[in-house]
């Protein structure tokens, strides 16, 4: 029952990722660095992206 339990939560958190991953270049403006220099990473874009978009790759697996 335990594993059961942990591996949904896994993929639960993973789905986030993915999703966040997927959605991010959606919803800041780059052209705006106030929409993304208070988030991780910021202020730089670079920051934000390189922190954001390897958890995805990480979630994804192999």
């Amino acid at each position: 029952m335990l594993s059961i339990v942990g591996t949904v939560f896994g993929l639960i958190i993973a789905l986030y990722f993915i999703v966040r991953a997927v959605v991010e270049p959606f919803i800041i403006d780059f052209s705006d660095p106030a929409s993304y220099q208070d988030d991780w990473g910021g202020p730089s874009l670079p920051g934000r992206v390189c922190l954001r978009q390897p958890w995805a790759g990480a979630a994804g697996g192999p």
